[in-house]
Formats: C-alpha cells, sequence, structure tokens
C-alpha cells in the first residue's frame, strides 16, 4: 500500500486515538501562539480536522488538505463550510502565495523527497507568512531501523508504532540535513528548533530503554 494511503485503513481508530492529550501538540500550538484572527491557514495533512477546529476558532480562515479520503471525510464532517481537500504534500493543490499560516504536523517525514515538499509549502506560503512544522525525530527514525548494521545516512522504511501499539505506519528515514536543505531556507528564515520526547502520553512508543527525541518542531518566516 502507498504510504500517502496508508491511513485510509484505520482511519476511525486513528481519529479516536489523535484525540488523547499529547505532549507534541501542546508545545506546538505553543509555538504557534493565539494570534490567529483573520488570518488564512492552511494545515497540511489536517488528518480528521481536530487541530482545524482549534485554529478555527482562534479566528482563523482555515484550509485542510490530507492524502487520506477518509480522514478528510470526518474532518469535513466537522468543518463542512471550510475548504478541505484531498491532496499530496509534494503536489499541493493551491496557488502560489496563497497562506499567511502554513503548519503540517507529523507528515513531512512521510515523503521520500523532504525538498520537494518543503519547496511545495514555501510556494502556497505568502511573504511574510509562519511556517511551523513538526515530524518525527531522525534520531527516532535511525533507531526504528530493523537492520544489524544501522546506517544513518541510507533511506529505508521504518515502521513507527503509535498509541500503545495500536497503529504501526510506515514512514522513510531521513537525516537532519534533509530538514535544513539551503535550496529551502534560501528564501526562509529559520526562527526555532524545538527537540522533544512524547512517551509519557504513549503516542510514539520507545524503540529501546534509552532515552531520546522523538519528535521536531520547526518555526520559520517566509521572506
Amino acid at each position: 500500500m502507498r504510504i500517502d494511503k496508508q491511513y485510509n485503513q484505520f482511519a476511525k481508530d486513528f481519529s479516536d486515538s489523535v484525540n488523547l492529550p499529547l505532549i507534541s501538540r501542546n508545545i506546538f500550538y505553543k509555538t504557534l501562539g493565539t494570534d490567529l484572527e483573520g488570518k488564512s491557514l492552511l494545515d497540511i495533512a489536517c488528518g480528521d480536522g481536530v487541530d482545524l477546529v482549534y485554529y478555527k476558532n482562534l479566528g482563523a480562515k482555515v484550509s485542510g488538505v490530507d492524502a487520506s479520503e477518509e480522514l478528510i471525510g470526518i474532518a469535513k464532517s466537522k468543518l463542512p463550510e471550510n475548504d478541505i481537500r484531498v491532496g499530496l504534500l509534494e503536489s499541493l493543490p493551491y496557488e502560489n502565495d496563497s497562506f499567511d499560516i502554513v503548519l503540517s504536523k507529523y507528515a513531512i517525514q512521510t515523503s521520500e523527497n523532504i525538498e520537494e515538499s518543503l519547496n511545495e509549502i514555501s510556494r502556497v506560503a505568502k511573504s511574510g507568512a509562519l511556517i511551523i512544522y513538526l515530524v518525527t525525530h531522525p534520531i527516532r527514525q535511525f533507531l526504528e531501523k530493523k537492520s544489524k548494521f544501522r546506517d544513518y545516512y541510507k533511506q529505508e522504511k521504518v515502521g513507527s508504532v503509535l498509541f500503545k501499539g495500536d497503529i504501526v505506519v510506515e514512514e522513510p528515514s531521513h537525516t537532519f540535513s534533509e530538514y535544513f536543505n539551503k535550496n529551502f531556507l534560501r528564501n526562509i528564515k529559520l526562527i526555532s528548533v524545538i527537540e522533544g520526547s512524547d512517551f509519557s502520553d504513549t503516542s510514539a512508543q520507545q524503540v529501546s530503554g534509552d532515552y531520546y527525541p522523538t519528535f521536531m518542531i520547526c518555526k520559520l518566516i517566509k521572506d
């Protein structure tokens, strides 16, 4: 099954679980802040729309896109009057310079071509737009590699266990340098990088007995 369609097979279970209180979501919301009134906002990989509802309640003009038809169906039932579409991160179905804010949670790492995906995010963001993305930490993906000899630099499909083992998603592994490639940062200013661990609420099961980062949040501004 294609990675971008895998959530169709467990959309309802994912929707039920993703509403749990998650450390990474709380930090993401704090990084975003609450000054959203009247701003056009795109949520990439909006899933079942739980975050869209939060952003809309803060006054944002929300749009959402996700590869899963099943999750988009749930999102549309929550926000029937908003622009919510099926689409891929690598080819976002929006015009250039469309949004004041572009957000993405646990989506970019599912792409095999990070640079292409980040360029798409930059394309749809207006000048001065806020961009925040949350991804699975490259160290976690490295530890998820099953081979006896783990090669950090080699892209491999890894299985990431979520929500007490109820859901396993497949993602290609990545390196730090992919998320901070020079072409993307040419017209984008990096504001902050936050690394965190999300074991206490079991949004990501521990791969080993070690303590390591499971997610990374990057905050940027487009020139």
